[in-house]
């Protein structure tokens, strides 16, 4: 069965592989705490990742009806959030497997604890970049869907305009009219062994992945090595 998931990618810099074992110390350093209200667990590394997840505490509360006195009233309640993320020293990437709005709060705490040592912004995709890739003859990936903004509709009107494509040939001079204004673009891929994903990259480095579970890993390589290394 397949699976989405919804990863943030940001570039770190500076970063190597003698980074990732002073930064695994760094975050053993803060095991989760209600003092501090973050910390972080399950932390592992290779030669070449880090994974982790990072409890957060965020003060909330809930609306509830009393039966007796017959009124509603607020109940301020705590929520732990876990955000499991990756460090890729070979692609100098840190991925955060959430929504954009937890993949801020893992990046304020990264700032706060490792200091201005390491810039952490998210990856600027750019739709241009594309082409180069798509005219390389990529036959098993596809595009299939953009969103683009600034779309001239007619001579006078203009708007966002999300377009379902059956070739890669009318996708590129799309591309290659709108440049900027292309917020978004869908790929599916066919890979060797007969199964198939899908892809949106969106450009504050937004990713939404589609395949098979156990396919999830190599999925985000090859997503990696096509375009962050083109």
């Amino acid at each position: 069965m397949q699976i989405k998931t919804s990863i943030i990618l940001c570039t770190i810099k500076p970063f190597s592989k003698a980074d990732i074992s002073k930064i695994y110390r760094v975050l053993k350093q803060f095991p989760y705490s209600d003092e501090l209200g973050f910390g972080f667990k399950d932390i592992d590394i290779n030669s070449s990742y880090l994974v982790a997840k990072l409890l957060k505490r965020t003060p909330s509360y809930l609306y509830r009806y009393d039966v007796s006195s017959n009124q509603v009233y607020k109940e301020n309640i705590v929520h732990i959030s876990e955000t499991e993320f990756l460090l890729d020293c070979d692609f100098g990437t840190l991925e955060i497997i959430s929504s954009q709005k937890d993949a801020n709060k893992l990046r304020s705490v990264l700032r706060n604890i490792l200091g201005s040592e390491y810039s952490i912004n998210n990856y600027v995709f750019k739709a241009s970049d594309i082409v180069p890739i798509m005219e390389k003859g990529h036959g098993h990936l596809i595009i299939t869907k953009m969103k683009i903004s600034n779309f001239q509709y007619d001579k006078n009107v203009s708007g966002t305009f999300y377009t379902v494509l059956n070739s890669n040939r009318r996708a590129i001079e799309l591309i290659n009219k709108y440049k900027t204004d292309i917020n978004k673009i869908t790929f599916e891929v066919d890979f060797e062994d007969h199964s198939k994903s899908e892809f949106s990259l969106s450009d504050f480095g937004g990713l939404t992945l589609k395949c098979e579970e156990n396919k999830l890993d190599s999925n985000l390589q090859f997503i990696k090595t096509s375009f962050l290394n083109s």
